[in-house]
């Protein structure tokens, strides 16, 4: 989560203030999750991930621009805010991502198409946030040289979305993805790794 790693290790904010403040933009927050999550059920799955990632992307800037200002002159609600509009475009996006990655894998390799999308997403492009955004931080000297790399992860999710996986489980390269398993069984309780190769073959 940038913002804490922000206050806490590019603004130098007190440890138990950065966190409280994150911890009230979260508890304000999260409802949100469930909001666009119920939205999405009834509206669709992504226009609010493509919404909230372009979102996203148009506002880190000026929204940790102001969390900077906020962080020198001890400005906790200012803090809490700037930390809310972003929880609240995150939810945008991971409100309906569950529902939408499980409509898009057929049911044969769900779990694999799951594991190895969703990991790829957060272990890899968001588990070196801290350390590309420090060097990028360090090598300026600029403090919000880091947001560089979220900004174009997040712009770069947003285009891939909008245009390769448009009409979710509707569109041609997921449908031609579950035509190909369509005759494959799903697996169950029961049954056996033998029984599931020999079904493929």
């Amino acid at each position: 989560f940038y913002a804490l790693y922000f206050l806490q290790s590019v603004m130098k904010m007190d440890f138990l203030a950065a966190n409280v403040c994150v911890a009230v933009a979260l508890v304000l927050g999260t409802p949100f999750f469930v909001l666009f999550g119920w939205l999405s059920d009834r509206y669709g799955r992504l226009p609010f991930i493509s919404g909230g990632l372009a979102l996203s992307a148009l506002s880190f800037y000026p929204l940790f621009s102001w969390m900077r200002v906020a962080a020198e002159t001890n400005g906790y609600v200012q803090i809490v805010l700037a930390v809310l509009v972003q929880l609240i475009f995150t939810a945008m996006v991971y409100g309906p991502t569950g529902a939408y990655l499980t409509e898009l894998f057929p049911p044969q390799i769900r779990y694999t198409g799951l594991s190895v999308s969703y990991h790829i997403g957060t272990g890899v492009f968001g588990g070196f946030t801290p350390l590309i955004a420090l060097s990028l931080t360090t090598g300026t000297g600029n403090e919000l040289a880091g947001l560089i790399y979220p900004v174009a992860v997040t712009a770069v999710a947003a285009v891939v979305g909008a245009v390769l996986l448009r009409g979710g489980r509707h569109n041609r390269t997921v449908e031609r993805a579950w035509a190909q398993f369509a005759a494959v069984p799903a697996v169950t309780a029961g049954s056996t790794t033998e029984n599931r190769e020999r079904s493929i073959r």
